[in-house]
């Protein structure tokens, strides 16, 4: 190996595709210096491929989770990987429920706990238990039959897919129950388990990430204001009423009453790794969270320009035992845009 090499930590980053959760914690991580780089996916059109910066990537077959599942383990044996990251949905599905296969290598899984997994995988139920902890929160509600509309009354609302699945998909206003009911009606008849939730009339939008170690201690915060007045940031739009995309915008700043806030979601909820809450500011101030995952978040790179890099910080303390200096962030606004690449069809990467 590179006398350069002997010394980095090796990262496999699972998901690799253009906009990716992948390319985020990617771009987070090569601006340090401090890591060798493999990437993986199972297109060979993923933009993460051909990215300059990944010391080796793998182009995987499309397969069921018990062989990808034993793909990436032969990968991570063969590239001597100390640390594994999911970089889409559907990656960090797959790794949760097979975590033990990667502990018993010895290979960190860059994921929250199993308990906090759960936990964030139904969008009523995490949000009625923060209620139950004096936590304010959007009401919200599962719906299994129409008839469970009965009763709600908090309208406008969001009606959603119950199980979080990132990038605000399939996300709808509501501004009555007869609207309400045609979206429920919509969702259902695809198989979605639904949700509806209170909106929060307010443009003061957060996207807040909060990284705690293996012992719930919190290693730090950051929130980034959301701004709507770009298309690339907005899902969908009705009058005055916003859904954003995942293509967050804003201004970083101190805003330590969102940030405060969402450390008590996080020591609540019992975080162990990146937790990334959703939520708005209403007229008098009050923070609510309507959306959390418990994992990095599509503006982890955005936080790491910043001097947050989330990432870094996380694997540093738990493979290093080293707490990386805190620094006052960059306070500004930061801003997005795509990136292209050109491939000739013949350099199309082949199947490893």
């Amino acid at each position: 190996m590179n006398s350069s090499l002997k010394n980095k930590i090796t990262v496999l980053i699972a998901g690799i595709g253009g906009g990716s959760l992948g390319l985020e914690i990617f771009k987070s991580l090569r601006q340090t210096g401090e890591y060798r780089l493999i990437g993986t996916d199972v297109s060979e059109k993923a933009y993460g491929l051909y990215e300059d910066g990944f010391d080796r990537t793998y182009l995987l077959k499309r397969m069921d989770d018990k062989e990808y599942i034993s793909r990436i383990l032969e990968i991570c044996r063969k590239e001597k990987v100390n640390a594994l990251a999911p970089g889409a949905e559907e990656t960090h599905r797959i790794l949760s429920k097979h975590r033990n296969l990667f502990e018993r290598e010895g290979i960190l899984l860059m994921l929250n706990s199993e308990e906090v997994v759960e936990h964030c995988s139904n969008k009523a139920k995490i949000l009625k238990f923060l209620g139950e902890n004096g936590i304010f929160v959007p009401e919200t509600r599962d719906i299994l039959s129409e008839a469970d509309l009965e009763g709600f009354s908090k309208f406008p609302c969001v009606v959603k897919p119950a199980a979080f699945s990132g990038a605000s998909n399939l996300v709808f206003i509501a501004e009555n129950k007869e609207e309400a009911r045609f979206f429920v009606r919509y969702l259902m008849g695809r198989d979605f388990r639904v949700s509806v939730q209170e909106y929060i009339i307010s443009l003061e939008e957060y996207t807040v990430g909060v990284i705690s170690a293996p012992s719930g201690q919190i290693l730090g915060s950051i929130a980034l204001k959301r701004f709507h007045d770009h298309k690339l940031s907005i899902m969908a739009k009705y009058g005055d009423r916003i859904i954003s995309s995942g293509w967050s915008q804003g201004l970083i700043d101190d805003f330590s009453k969102v940030t405060e806030q969402a450390e008590r979601i996080a020591k609540t909820l019992k975080s162990k790794w990146a937790l990334n809450i959703q939520g708005r500011l209403d007229e008098k101030g009050t923070f609510y969270p309507f959306e959390i995952n418990p994992r990095h978040s599509g503006t982890t790179y955005l936080r790491a320009l910043a001097g947050f890099n989330e990432p870094h910080i996380l694997l540093q303390y738990c493979l290093n035992d080293r707490v990386v200096e805190s620094k006052p962030f960059k306070k500004g606004y930061y801003l997005r845009s795509f990136s292209e690449k050109y491939i000739p069809k013949e350099n199309l990467k082949n199947y490893d």
